[in-house]
């Protein structure tokens, strides 16, 4: 534990988490240079985003690429995932077959992970059976943004394949930015009614509604509102869950 909280990786953290605050905040967030690291970090945001819908439409046999349309000055979407085809059974025995692949790599690489992926894939079994793909298909966009900042703030905990310090505040300031700008992003989308009624009625590209309207009609008894406040805590818990998991595994990755 000394070694894991030791006097530089407090640092790393306490600054990367002030300049995400800098860069998010209402008050200096539009105060260069703040606005244009923002805009770049929500290219990265964006990129994650649209990658995690594509990941998940093939997971569930659905082929897919990412599309990403935004730096300085966007459409309230920064990109879109765009299917190539209809779902196809072929392609999700063959994901299937890759999860089980997967598993088995795990087991013989990283075995104190093999259980979390075990549990992650049967997870995408079961729900490939189900009509709640589209639902997780289109929450695995934020969903995967914020895992991506939650395993990039794990890097920065434990010092994994950083070459240098400023790469692993790198690692730290994007995992701050993707996890709180989607929970700011949520919290406003709960607790703002302007907000929400702006997100409710915008239509992204004049293709698609937003992810969480879609994900809305498709639960009875789901609001968007429901939805944002599900994904703030789901935020809190990638920044706890990455410090816990640091933790656990941080003796698996000394040399």
């Amino acid at each position: 534990m000394k070694n894991f909280l030791d006097r530089t990786t407090l640092l790393i953290i306490a600054s990367a988490f002030i300049m995400v605050l800098l860069c998010i905040s209402t008050a200096s967030r539009d105060i260069f240079p703040f606005w244009v690291i923002r805009r770049g970090a929500f290219v990265g945001d964006a990129l994650f985003h649209e990658m995690g819908h594509t990941l998940f439409y093939w997971l569930f046999g659905q082929p897919a690429i990412p599309m990403i349309f935004t730096f300085f000055g966007s459409d309230q979407a920064g990109g879109m995932s765009m299917p190539l085809m209809e779902r196809n059974w072929f392609m999700q025995i063959a994901m299937f077959a890759v999860l089980a692949y997967g598993c088995y790599w795990v087991r013989k690489n990283y075995p104190k992970l093999f259980i979390a992926t075990i549990i992650f894939s049967l997870l995408i079994f079961a729900v490939a059976f189900t009509r709640y793909t589209p639902i997780v298909i289109a929450y695995m966009g934020h969903g995967s943004s914020i895992l991506v900042g939650g395993f990039l703030l794990f890097r920065t905990w434990i010092y994994l394949d950083a070459r240098n310090q400023y790469e692993r505040w790198l690692n730290a300031f994007l995992g701050f930015y993707l996890i709180l700008s989607n929970l700011c992003f949520s919290y406003n989308l709960a607790f703002n009614p302007v907000t929400r009624g702006g997100y409710d009625d915008h239509i992204a590209f004049g293709a698609s509604h937003n992810d969480f309207w879609m994900m809305a009609m498709e639960m009875p008894g789901w609001s968007v509102k429901g939805i944002a406040i599900f994904t703030i805590g789901y935020c809190l818990a990638a920044i706890i869950g990455s410090f816990i998991l640091a933790m656990y595994l941080n003796d698996a990755f000394e040399e």
